[in-house]
């Protein structure tokens, strides 16, 4: 009964070590791998299946195996606003993007960045989504 037992025990221990083995494989991105920045200030994913990572030194779109990084260019009025992300939100089909700034809506469409003028504007509109749902 006590080889029973301790044969039970360490099955116990074992089993479980091999099922989560097979989940600990990952992958780490950084620069070298096309990352703007090994900064990431904020992740989504938006609609389309896109991962959006704001860093210190632009947006980076990801499609699980290339990354596109989008910067501001002062010459490019609907580049995004500046290269300091510091939070990236997919809503829907829409995916906003606050740097350091201002606030950008970016379109899929054009590829291209909308700066958002009138942040009270914004207020008001959140305001009355999250008092909708009381």
């Amino acid at each position: 009964m006590k080889n029973l037992k301790r044969i039970i025990f360490i099955l116990l221990i074992i089993l479980p070590l091999r099922v989560f083995a097979d989940y600990e494989h990952f992958k780490l991105w950084d620069m070298s791998d096309g990352l703007s920045n090994n900064t990431v200030k904020s992740i989504t994913q938006d609609h389309l299946g896109f991962i959006w990572l704001g860093t210190f030194d632009g947006l980076c779109k990801f499609d699980g195996v290339d990354f596109t990084i989008f910067r501001h260019d002062s010459q490019d009025s609907l580049s995004i606003i500046n290269n300091y992300v510091e939070v990236v939100a997919s809503l829907g089909d829409e995916l906003w993007v606050g740097t350091e700034r201002g606030l950008n809506l970016y379109s899929y469409k054009e590829n291209k960045f909308h700066r958002v003028k009138h942040f009270h504007l914004l207020r008001i509109i959140y305001a009355q989504c999250f008092s909708a749902r009381r």
